[in-house]
């Protein structure tokens, strides 16, 4: 599952993540159209529903995470905070949010 969500940005205590895959697309177009993403405060244990992620960045200051080992400690908090079930429900809802 780690594989699947990628980290990419933060705010205070919060991460935002969005599928791996999108994060390849964005690589590769340098384009956030059609990219969703989710908020998660792993310190009080939420995870937010998916909105565009031109919406989080055009209104919050987050800060890009641009080091792999940043991202991967990320990933080790996100699993070591949340069941996998729970990880495996943001991968699902990223997925639904991109096809509605």
């Amino acid at each position: 599952m780690q594989k699947e969500i990628y980290p990419i940005a933060k705010l205070a205590d919060l991460v935002l993540v969005i599928s791996k895959k999108d994060a390849e697309t964005i690589k590769e177009t340098k384009k956030l159209e059609n990219i969703q993403s989710v908020k998660v405060d792993p310190t009080n244990k939420e995870v937010y529903d998916p909105i565009p992620l031109e919406n989080h960045l055009k209104f919050n200051p987050w800060e890009e995470i641009v080091d792999d080992q940043e991202r991967t400690q990320y990933l080790i908090a996100l699993s070591n905070t949340f069941p996998e079930r729970v990880l495996d429900s943001i991968v699902d809802s990223l997925q639904k949010a991109k096809n509605i």
